[in-house]
């Protein structure tokens, strides 16, 4: 009897034992789950990143383009047409050269039927530029523009051409065209690609594929019915949409409507989760082997009598108590870190982030030839407002104010508070007149709110500021860019307050 107790004890000791081994089993296996689908997760979004940076790049290309063309539009309108005409070919006033190696010809079509172009190649006599697609489309619309394909009869090739009406003292005296042939699009989406396994496509918005990496046969012909939907689905939406299909091709894409284009790029998604490296990770390798480690662990205590047992309990127990120290210490860090570039009463930025920023947005508008702009403002006779219905609501019309403004730009760099009442919002890549036009509109919404005032000029909180922007230089500073928009905002006070001037640019 005292030995099938003694039976019955251990196996009720292993019973405890055995559910452990179970429930770590099972920890494990969700643990590994978890890590493998957010590597692949992060792998995923680290090739979106790529291709769309690959996109950005090839769109940038054909911009210039379109940049090029009205800068030889612009100095053609200095030249008389008949001065143009004179020269059937070889004409040096189109002898514009590009920095890539991708084939292209530069001519002009006249209104009264003539042609001249940069290459040797002369039209026969039947020839005439105004019936062809891109004349048509340049002065049916009148504006800069990519044509439909047609064959070009300089190359033989299928084309398109960056195509602008050109006037002589305020006259329609031709069109310009810049032709690209469809091949060089393949060409250059595939030596642009920043990984072998990107495949890109353009489809042009009458359904015809115009490049496509993947296919290159496939060019001029109507696009299949896969194209055809990322068409309708990404002229509805602004930025890239990205769509995985069921034979596993990851595909990222959007809509250009200045190109009227649908341009995408895709891989397969095997490449993807390949990029995970999952079993090489050092944290599938730990958890497997903590789980081995653990169930020596195990059988070893499981030889030890009741005070091990207990022993092992508590240092668990300590190890518990660890984990949470250092969780609380890893949120109390996270805290620390967002008050540092944050105001603590209205939630915004802090005058230490805003300083940061400006100067990170004067180095890149410098170098990529961007405005950088900011809105300077205070609420207007705010102390009296404080005297009159206390600190307390003071706080609150501080917050409502910031929350609206933030709300109001919510297409700026930054918002943030510079200081007691004082805001300020940072912008990149607006002119004085886009910036100007947002304050006043900002100043009339943060006026319609209606948070009252009975001694205020106004009856209500209003502000006054001024509005700044310039093109960054190597003397640009951050205190004199302040400072000027600084200097617009006392005007604005000294003149009536509830405005806003323009600071004067004197970079």
């Amino acid at each position: 009897m005292k030995e099938k107790a003694l039976l019955r004890i251990k196996k009720m000791k292993k019973l405890p034992m055995i559910f452990l081994a179970v429930i770590m089993l099972v920890l494990t296996l969700y643990n590994l789950f978890a890590f493998k689908s957010n590597e692949i997760n992060i792998a995923s979004e680290r090739v979106s990143l790529q291709m769309a940076s690959d996109l950005d790049g090839f769109e940038n290309w054909i911009t210039d383009f379109i940049t090029d063309a009205d800068l030889i539009k612009s100095h053609l309108q200095n030249i008389s047409p008949e001065t143009l005409k004179a020269i059937p070919a070889s004409n040096p006033y189109l002898n514009y050269r590009y920095t890539d190696q991708y084939t292209h010809y530069i001519f002009a079509g006249f209104t009264d039927g003539s042609f001249t172009s940069d290459s040797s190649w002369l039209p026969p006599d039947s020839y005439d530029p105004r019936n062809r697609p891109w004349y048509k489309a340049a002065v049916d619309q009148n504006k800069t523009l990519i044509s439909d394909v047609y064959v070009g009869m300089i190359s033989n090739d299928f084309v398109i051409t960056v195509c602008t009406p050109i006037y002589y003292e305020d006259n329609l005296s031709g069109v310009l065209g810049i032709t690209l042939i469809l091949d060089n699009l393949n060409s250059k989406l595939h030596d642009d690609r920043s990984r072998p396994n990107f495949d890109s496509f353009i489809i042009s918005g009458s359904g015809l594929v115009l490049a496509d990496t993947d296919n290159p046969s496939s060019i001029n012909q109507l696009a299949e019915d896969r194209y055809l939907y990322f068409l309708s689905a990404a002229q509805k939406t602004d930025g890239y949409l990205s769509q995985i299909t069921a034979d596993g091709k990851f595909y990222l894409y959007r809509y250009n409507p200045d190109f009227d284009w649908v341009i995408g790029t895709k891989t397969d998604l095997d490449s993807v989760t390949e990029d995970a490296a999952f079993w090489m990770r050092p944290q599938p390798i730990v958890n497997l082997l903590f789980w081995v480690l653990f169930m020596g662990v195990l059988i070893y205590i499981g030889n030890l009598n009741q005070e091990l047992i207990t022993a092992s309990a508590t240092l668990e127990a300590n190890n518990d108590s660890l984990k949470l120290t250092n969780q609380k210490l890893e949120e109390a860090n996270h805290q620390l870190a967002y008050r540092a570039v944050h105001d603590g009463l209205t939630g915004l930025y802090n005058r230490f982030a805003l300083d940061d920023t400006l100067d990170t947005l004067i180095s890149k508008g410098f170098q990529e030839r961007k405005y950088i702009g900011i809105i300077l403002f205070d609420v207007d006779d705010f102390k009296t407002y404080n005297d009159l219905y206390g600190h307390i609501q003071g706080d609150e019309a501080l917050k409502t104010i910031a929350s609206t403004t933030a709300e109001f730009c919510d297409s700026a760099v930054m918002t943030a508070r510079y200081g007691g009442e004082e805001f300020a919002v940072l912008f990149y890549d607006l002119d004085i007149d886009e910036i100007y036009k947002i304050s006043e509109q900002l100043r009339q919404h943060i006026q319609s709110i209606g948070i009252k005032h009975k001694l205020g000029d106004f009856g209500v909180l209003t502000i006054s500021g001024g509005a700044h922007a310039i093109l960054p230089t190597l003397s640009t500073s951050r205190g004199k860019f302040i400072h000027q928009a600084d200097i617009a905002l006392y005007k604005a006070k000294a003149n009536g307050k509830n405005r806003f001037y323009r600071a004067y640019n004197r970079e």
